[in-house]
Parts: structure tokens; C-alpha cells; sequence
């Protein structure tokens, strides 16, 4: 089997599982209000928006303690090094090393509510952004995945 066809399927098993393992409530998710989806005008502009996303009443949806370390460290870990100067092998190796970030995010997920499905449709696009970075090591994937923890903070707290 060709090794991208073994890390399309393991991204598919990835969403999968994050799909299905998240639910635990924590306190931290908010409670569901049908009124409380808002449309991406509300600070954003469709330009700068991430497909499937809006705001939380104009705000930033609240994410759980976990959630919110593991993007710091996603982003300090990625958006702090100078992947433009990065070599096909090494930008692999940062989508790699992304990948077992997602892992550790998955596997602590607890969220429930509005907040947990907003998350979802962001990562319904960070992680294949990610799975394209380790399999290709191409700028323009990490160009997407730089955009994708840069864009983080405009949506989540």
C-alpha cells in the first residue's frame, strides 16, 4: 500500500475518532442556543473566514483547558520557526510532528455543546491541511496550515 493511501486512511481514522471520542462535559462548553449561531459578518469577513465556522453571538467560542494548551503549542511549536526556509523533509517532519499534536488533542477532548461543534468544522479543515503538510513537506501546505493556527484565535478563547 502506498504511504499516502496509509495516511489518507489514518486522517480518516483521526476525524473519526475525534468525531466519536469527544462528549464529556467539563463545565467549559457552551449551552446550547439555537440563536446562538451567528453569521461570519460578524467581525469577519468572508475572505478571512475558514469555511464552516461562525462566531458565538459576535464572540469567540470558550474551549476547555486542554483544548486551548494543545493550539498554544501547535502554534508556538509551528508558527514560531521559519518554515519558509524549511526543506521538503523538515516541513514533513513539522506536519509529523502537528499530527501528534491532533493525536494528543483528540484524546483529551471533552467538550460537548455549540463551542464542540464549532471546533469540529475547524479541524474538519486544520487536519487535512496538517495530513497534506506531513505528506507533501510543500510550502503551500504549510502556508494553509500557518493560516489555520493563525485563525484559530479569531474564533476560540
Amino acid at each position: 500500500m502506498k504511504i499516502t493511501a496509509v495516511l489518507s486512511t489514518i486522517s480518516i481514522l483521526v476525524v473519526s475518532t475525534l468525531l466519536l471520542s469527544c462528549g464529556k462535559d467539563n463545565g467549559d462548553s457552551q449551552p446550547h442556543d439555537p440563536d446562538s449561531h451567528s453569521t461570519h459578518s460578524d467581525s469577519i469577513t468572508i475572505e478571512d473566514s475558514l469555511d464552516g465556522l461562525s462566531l458565538n453571538k459576535g464572540g469567540k467560542w470558550k474551549m476547555d483547558d486542554h483544548t486551548r494548551s494543545m493550539f498554544a503549542k501547535m502554534a508556538s511549536s509551528f508558527l514560531n520557526s521559519d518554515y519558509a526556509d524549511l526543506e521538503e523533509a523538515d516541513l514533513k517532519k513539522a506536519g509529523a510532528g502537528l499530527q501528534v499534536n491532533i493525536n494528543e488533542l483528540i484524546q483529551g477532548c471533552s467538550m460537548e455543546g455549540d463551542a464542540h461543534d464549532q471546533l469540529h468544522a475547524y479541524l474538519n479543515g486544520y487536519i487535512p491541511a496538517v495530513t497534506d503538510l506531513s505528506e507533501s513537506g510543500q510550502m503551500k501546505d504549510a502556508r494553509e496550515v500557518a493560516r489555520y493556527l493563525k485563525k484559530y484565535s479569531d474564533y476560540f478563547e
